[in-house]
């Protein structure tokens, strides 16, 4: 059962009624979800689309199993980040090229929307846990790249000053 249609109704008036408050912050607000391609296409429907719009995760579709033409025949204008990530049908996240995503596929459709936005790397690690300290050069390695790119006033580009906001929709069940 998806988010019960109450708590869907709620969180639309929520995010309407904070629309001005989103755009004088210039935030985006963008949803990453397990909604099948027109379950999501008619949610994200009912939002300002100056505000907010969709965070596709690719290696999750093709878990998911669905099908990258039906989700660009959805919902393409509204794709704001895209996640390069690769998972096994109804499994886990694998190196890239492992797993069931259509890469080839996926990113001819983004070239044909002439996508624009960020592409976020959320790739496999061998041997690295939450536990393992040797991850810890990973997050100095971002974290030092960030503060270089701030340090010469790189960080923002010139299209958009704005933040943007991910939030999980999950399908309950």
């Amino acid at each position: 059962m998806s988010l019960w249609i109450n708590q869907e109704n709620d969180l639309i008036a929520f995010l309407k009624s904070n629309e001005n408050i989103f755009l004088e912050k210039k935030l985006k607000i963008l949803f990453e979800s397990d909604y099948s391609p027109i379950k999501l296409a008619k949610f994200i429907d009912r939002l300002n689309p100056l505000i907010f719009g969709i965070n596709y995760d690719i290696g999750n579709s093709a878990s998911l199993g669905f099908k990258c033409e039906d989700e660009f025949n959805f919902y393409s204008a509204r794709i704001i980040n895209v996640h390069v990530k690769d998972r096994l049908l109804g499994g886990t996240t694998v190196p890239l090229g492992k797993g069931c995503a259509n890469f080839e596929k996926v990113f001819q459709f983004l070239a044909r929307i002439n996508y624009q936005g960020n592409y976020i790397l959320q790739t496999w690690l061998s041997g690295f846990s939450k536990t393992n300290n040797k991850s810890d050069w990973i997050y100095f390695f971002i974290a030092s790249w960030i503060i270089k790119r701030n340090r010469e006033g790189n960080w923002w580009d010139n299209k958009s000053d704005s933040l943007s906001i991910i939030f999980l929709l999950l399908e309950l069940q």
